[in-house]
């Protein structure tokens, strides 16, 4: 990439001594993780886990996670970035645990905690001046919803939400300015990783998945710690969150050294795949193998010989974990229907062309204004109703300059991708950009962790 390309931040930091993205990636092979970083995690968490288990064999599940907040508060007075990979295992693992019920959530509680051991650094790197060139079309975007919720016919309720929306963007903000460096960011990915593979393992355990994969209903995630048996999670988002786990999976094993640690991260992947089948997103049934084919086809400067390698590879996983469901018997009735439904329904899945024309309607009714921000929610000529679309959603609430700044901002993500030498990085960072685009034709994803998320890893 070209100098200073990277930044440490949707807003960056000073530049000096910050290597671009491109060069720091390219010694991924042989970074090495940090001993004493290593050494110091053992001896907090190590105790931590033991007394948090027998807690929780007690019967005293609250109490185990209380142990595990006063760790987390240790743990990140020694290292900082840390509380960013209590956020990261959060964001998969959020629905299996609930805290203050309908007041808040383990994931806000921690991004809050985040923001305030980043609130040093986030100072600094605020200054318009110091955004980066990707962020800043975010940034814009967020500043505007909050701008229009002052024309829309409720603007309580849109500032409200909009708090959220800047919360949640604030995911990708942390993840930047204190995953600084080639370790801390395959550190932070391998989190991920972990997370996911656990409350995809928590999922297929705790579900009648047979029955769910027979029948054509989707089956509710709710909590199994605190308050049980309460819904406490999105089957859309779980399916999309593991998605992206497992193309970091296939990130880490391409780049990492050690034959058994690339076995036990492609181990991973038919677990992974196996709770998106189950979890039932059509989205991602078709978007994760268009995103891992389509970043192969665009992955210039790979060679013919290089792409053969990485279509096998995707082919082989993809055949092994197809292979491993359909013998467990998890491809059943319901699950086929799914997959026949995605093409047989088209875009009436779910009412969608009827959410489009609306949203369609309010950007020409306004004179590409815009609604505002989250009034189509609140009955804006009296509709209701979420788009399905990103696209679709920001023209009917924030009208022609919220798709100038969305669609700017993934032109500079694509612009800085192409521009990224180490070619495996420049594969993964195609993977989640085409991914996020694909399956945001059918959920409103921008408003969403998982978009942060996403953006946070490519930036």
């Amino acid at each position: 990439m070209s100098r200073g390309s990277y930044y440490a931040g949707i807003m960056r930091p000073q530049r000096h001594g910050l290597p671009s993205y491109g060069r720091a990636v390219r010694a991924d092979a042989g970074a090495t993780p940090d001993n004493s970083g290593m050494g110091l995690a053992a001896m907090i968490w190590v105790p931590t886990l033991v007394v948090a288990a027998g807690l929780t064999v007690l019967g005293l599940p609250v109490a185990g996670i209380a142990v595990g907040g006063v760790a987390i508060v240790v743990h990140t007075l020694f290292r900082p970035h840390v509380a960013v990979y209590f956020l990261i295992a959060a964001i998969p693992l959020e629905w299996l645990v609930t805290f203050i019920p309908r007041v808040s959530t383990l994931t806000k509680l921690l991004g809050i905690f985040a923001l305030l051991v980043t609130a040093s650094r986030l100072i600094t790197a605020a200054l318009p001046t110091r955004w980066d060139r990707s962020g800043r079309w975010m940034i814009l975007l967020i500043l505007w919803a909050l701008v229009s919720c002052f024309w829309g016919i409720y603007p309580i309720g849109g500032l409200l939400s909009w708090q959220s929306l800047a919360l949640r963007w604030g995911i990708a903000v942390l993840i930047c300015l204190q995953l600084t460096d080639t370790v801390k960011v395959r550190t932070g990915m391998l989190v991920l990783v972990l997370a996911a593979a656990l409350a995809s393992l928590a999922f297929v355990s705790s579900y009648d998945v047979r029955s769910a994969a027979a029948g054509k209903a989707r089956d509710d995630l709710t909590s199994l710690v605190g308050e049980q048996g309460i819904e406490s999670g999105s089957l859309n988002l779980q399916a999309r969150y593991t998605a992206i786990s497992i193309m970091c999976a296939l990130y880490l094993a391409l780049t990492g050294r050690g034959g058994w640690r690339r076995m036990l991260l492609l181990s991973a992947v038919p677990l992974l795949a196996l709770a998106i089948i189950l979890l039932k997103g059509r989205a991602v049934y078709l978007g994760l193998p268009f995103s891992l084919i389509a970043a192969v086809a665009l992955l210039r400067g790979a060679g013919l010989g290089r792409r053969i390698l990485l279509v096998g590879l995707i082919i082989i996983v993809g055949a092994a974990s197809t292979l491993l469901v359909s013998e467990l018997g998890f491809f059943g009735e319901g699950i086929r229907e799914r997959f026949t439904s995605t093409f047989d329904e088209g875009l009436q899945s779910g009412g969608r062309l009827t959410y489009w024309q609306r949203y369609s309607m309010a950007f020409v009714k306004t004179g590409m204004r815009g609604a505002g921000w989250e009034q189509m929610s609140f009955g804006y000529l009296g509709q209701y109703g979420a788009a399905h679309n990103d696209w679709f959603s920001i023209a009917g609430e924030l009208g022609l300059v919220g798709l100038i700044f969305f669609a700017a901002f993934h032109l500079s993500l694509y612009t800085r991708i192409r521009r990224i030498d180490h070619i495996w990085s420049k594969m993964f960072c195609l993977m989640l950009w085409l991914f996020m685009l694909f399956v945001g034709l059918t959920e409103d994803d921008y408003v969403t962790k998982f978009y942060a998320l996403d953006a946070g890893l490519i930036i």
